[in-house]
């Protein structure tokens, strides 16, 4: 069975409180799972930001390896302007409406992937933040329809 996991850290998001801990925990997280001999794609901003288009592109590479199992972890900062409208929001979302991660339009795109097992941890808030309304954010997943199977799924928010 080919085991997948990306861990995502974003302990500066705009202006809102710096986040120490969603370094840390991503980091313990791609620690377990390689302890458990998952293949695993680390992505924290301790040294720069962190983008959309760069967690897109880590995502697609690893859904190229056609994992049987894929576990997805963010800690962070969230937001929710309302029910099905979570945010994970990534270094520059108030100048950018689109560098935050869309998690509904994320997880059902994930669902097409064709990864037979998908389960998502977020350790992210989903309260409303000024000027949530403005948050467009985008998928970290294809749109691209790969099967029409339906995955094994699980997620996990936290907040």
């Amino acid at each position: 069975m080919k085991l997948a996991a990306l861990s995502i850290g974003v302990s500066k998001a705009g202006n809102l409180a710096h986040l120490p801990g969603a370094i840390e925990g991503a980091k313990l997280f791609e620690a377990w799972a390689r302890s458990r001999k998952y293949k695993t794609t680390y992505m924290v901003d301790d040294k720069k930001p962190l983008t959309v288009q760069q967690i897109a592109k880590a995502v697609e590479k690893i859904i190229q390896t056609s994992p049987d199992r894929l576990l997805i972890y963010f800690s962070g900062h969230g937001a929710q302007a309302s029910a099905n409208t979570a945010y994970w929001l990534l270094s520059d979302w108030e100048n950018n409406s689109n560098e935050a991660i869309n998690v509904s339009l994320s997880l059902s795109n994930a669902k097409r992937s064709g990864v037979s097992q998908i389960a998502v941890f977020a350790d992210a808030c989903r309260n409303t933040v000024p000027d949530v309304q403005s948050i467009g954010g985008q998928s970290i997943f294809p749109k691209k329809v790969m099967s029409n199977k339906l995955p094994q799924w699980d997620h996990f928010f936290a907040s």
